[in-house]
């Protein structure tokens, strides 16, 4: 039941933090925005599914895509809605957050092959940030972008699937 309520946290998160990327509230968006991967933590903490390594896990691949996210957005193969400066806008981190915390929080559904995490790292990845696309706050600027998205989660996907059943 947990693995459910997970999956529809980030899918209501993902869904949120991208109509708060547009929002004319900045205050209310942020203190929101802020909430969203906090009350993910405290739910995976409640259940007794986050260890310390764990939340450092979830950190670290957030940071790590958000640095991924940056350097597209920087070379200028996305854009963002929001950017000023070199990092995403937190619209953008939030989403990465709850990506992490939720595959961390249903790591035991996770069951399937590396080859399978690549497969389907290498189309939902990119798929995820082509909907971005679709409610006008990232916009992939040629088709190297969604190439690299593909490559990028293809390789992402199941790194981060190992390292899951290793620090679990």
């Amino acid at each position: 039941m947990i693995d459910l309520l997970l999956f529809a946290y980030f899918y209501v998160g993902w869904f949120a933090a991208i109509f708060l990327a547009k929002s004319d509230q900045p205050w209310i968006s942020v203190s929101i925005l802020i909430l969203l991967p906090l009350g993910m933590i405290a739910l995976l903490r409640f259940k007794n599914l986050l260890s310390p390594r764990l939340a450092i896990l979830g950190v670290g691949v957030s940071a790590f895509g958000v640095l991924f996210d940056s350097l597209m957005a920087s070379t200028g193969l996305i854009s963002v809605h929001g950017q000023s400066g070199f990092f995403v806008p937190l619209w953008l981190v939030v989403i990465w957050l709850l990506f992490a915390y939720s595959m961390i929080g249903m790591r035991t559904r996770l069951r399937f092959s590396y080859k399978v995490a690549a497969l389907l790292g290498a189309v939902s990845g990119p798929l995820s940030y082509k909907s971005g696309a679709y409610f006008e706050v990232l916009h992939m600027t040629s088709n190297v972008s969604l190439a690299v998205y593909s490559v990028f989660w293809f390789l992402t996907f199941p790194m981060f699937l190992f390292l899951l059943r290793r620090y679990s």
